[in-house]
């Protein structure tokens, strides 16, 4: 009964504090979904509706080839070669190896869930198969989750009666679901096998969204998804669990539409002299990019030479702000000079897996995020 009225009163604080948000002015779907396993305490805040998944469509990846590894048609130490037919990004840690590296599945699932890497996802989804990861999803009760195509430009998509456009998505009801697998033996379908070696692989990972108020100091294991729109606007998700015992699933999707921002060309030699900005095809004009383009922002600073690998002229780097970036600021590989440009962008408190900077994309983004769980660990105390 004590839980009823708590899950009541929480929900109806959450769904204020987001009316009141939108009330000022901020922009963008909220969903929130969260389990206590102790208590069995289940509040949930448009939980049910799907969404873009982004990054966090790889922890039910991750959980279909440990099942995999289970049933003995996988082992953590085979080896899967590297050829990048199936490169998203450029600058991830598997995409800039040269072809022919072998590297063991138990590498390429740190890579994915750890440093978030896509080729490495992709490495391992098309080993196992789309549709296997659907009927995984599937049989773990994520009714309303599924991988539409993988993670790179040209690829088949599978279709649904509700996803109709192949899109990788999912609700954070469904995420939820997913950790209670992972974490609630009372609830899972999962080997015991299987969630230690899941857990083996999120302890790495830190949270950045769900461990605020008096969550800020305690274990966290978590994994963040993000994409910018250029029509929709941006998605920023992070599923995970506090203390192996409160599951937070927070989805943000279609978060404020912002300005298109000039960026300023140079036609003079860059200061920094071992930049290389790499671009998705197709190729546009470098005057055109603004903040909400997808995968056109400046990711990562590598040691290489002061070509701008796509096309000329050159970006004036004086010029670059976060918010050029892909809402996950990446292993930030910078040579001194290049360090001097970003002292001026702070770090965020607390650890993140990725060396990452928590970048917001509308001014209020951030706040929301905080607020929300600033009221559920008021609400659900865990020390």
């Amino acid at each position: 009964m004590l839980n009823r009225e708590l899950e009541f009163k929480l929900k109806e604080n959450l769904e204020e504090f987001i009316k009141e948000s939108a009330r000022k002015g901020f922009k963008g779907e909220v969903k929130v979904s969260i389990y206590d396993i102790k208590t069995g305490l289940q509040v949930r805040v448009n939980g049910d509706i799907p969404g873009w998944a982004a990054s966090i469509i790889k922890v039910p990846i991750m959980v279909t080839i440990l099942e995999q590894i289970e049933a003995r048609k996988l082992e953590l130490g085979t080896k899967l070669e590297v050829d990048h037919k199936l490169t998203l990004e450029p600058d991830d840690y598997v995409s800039r190896l040269k072809p022919g590296v072998k590297l063991p599945v138990s590498a390429l699932l740190h890579y994915m869930i750890v440093r978030s890497d896509n080729e490495a996802t992709n490495m391992l989804a098309s080993r196992v198969g789309v549709e296997c990861i659907n009927d995984t999803m599937s049989r773990l009760g994520m009714k309303k989750s599924m991988l539409g195509h993988l993670l790179c430009p040209g690829v088949p998509r599978y279709t649904s009666d509700f996803n109709p456009d192949g899109s990788n998505i999912t609700c954070a009801d469904d995420m939820t679901t997913l950790f209670r697998h992972l974490y609630d033996p009372a609830f899972s379908k999962l080997t015991e096998n299987v969630r230690n070696l899941a857990d083996l692989i999120m302890v790495p990972t830190r949270a950045v969204y769900i461990n605020q108020g008096s969550y800020f100091k305690l274990l966290a294991k978590a994994k963040i998804g993000s994409i910018y729109n250029p029509e929709d606007g941006a998605d920023i998700h992070e599923t995970g669990i506090i203390e192996d015992r409160l599951i937070v699933t927070l989805m943000g999707n279609k978060l404020g539409k912002r300005k298109k921002r000039k960026v300023s060309i140079s036609t003079e030699t860059p200061r920094t002299e071992n930049l290389v900005v790499q671009k998705q095809q197709p190729l546009r004009d470098l005057t055109t990019i603004s903040p909400e383009d997808d995968y056109a922002e400046v990711r990562e600073w590598h040691p290489a030479n002061l070509t701008l690998r796509t096309q000329q002229p050159r970006i004036d780097l004086t010029t670059i702000s976060p918010e050029d970036d892909y809402a996950e600021v990446r292993e930030w590989c910078a040579p001194l000079e290049a360090m001097k440009i970003l002292e001026r962008f702070k770090e965020p408190k607390g650890p993140y897996s990725k060396s990452c900077f928590r970048l917001s994309l509308t001014p209020d983004f951030q706040e929301v995020y905080d607020g929300i769980m600033k009221r559920v660990s008021r609400a659900i105390p865990l020390t």
